[in-house]
């Protein structure tokens, strides 16, 4: 049987989890996993709030609206419980779409994102495809 050529991203982006995390046992192999899905659905959220507020953090435009930090919210996921962090603005206008409010289950999102991550595409894609 012809073995499956591997996406070159998808092996790159593996040897970087071997490399950084050096899992041993399945729960190290989990624990990379959550934070690499947790990192990835952090920027996703930032992505998000910059389309929403129409400019990039840290851009000195005069604006109606500006950016107001961030409130923390715990979220599960197959991979154990995570702690995203949701921008809010001044006015209290953004929605998020990636996470919603009252939202607490982020299992199907983390499946979309292993897809999307599996079919070659990086964080910066993933989070462009998303939003």
């Amino acid at each position: 049987m012809k073995r499956k050529t591997i996406n070159p991203v998808i092996d790159e982006i593996t040897e970087k989890i071997l490399e950084n995390y050096n899992p041993v046992t399945s729960g190290d192999l989990s624990m990379a996993m959550k934070e690499v899905f947790q990192n990835t659905i952090q920027k996703m959220m930032n992505k998000e709030f910059d389309n929403f507020m129409g400019y990039e953090k840290n851009d000195n435009k005069v604006q109606k609206n500006y950016r107001n930090g961030f409130s923390k919210k715990n979220v599960n996921s197959q991979y154990g419980q995570m702690e995203i962090d949701i921008p809010r603005d001044r006015e209290a206008k953004f929605e998020p779409i990636i996470i919603k409010k009252y939202e607490r289950d982020i299992s199907e999102l983390v499946d979309m994102v292993f897809a999307l991550y599996s079919r070659g595409m990086l964080t910066r894609d993933v989070s462009d495809f998303y939003v």
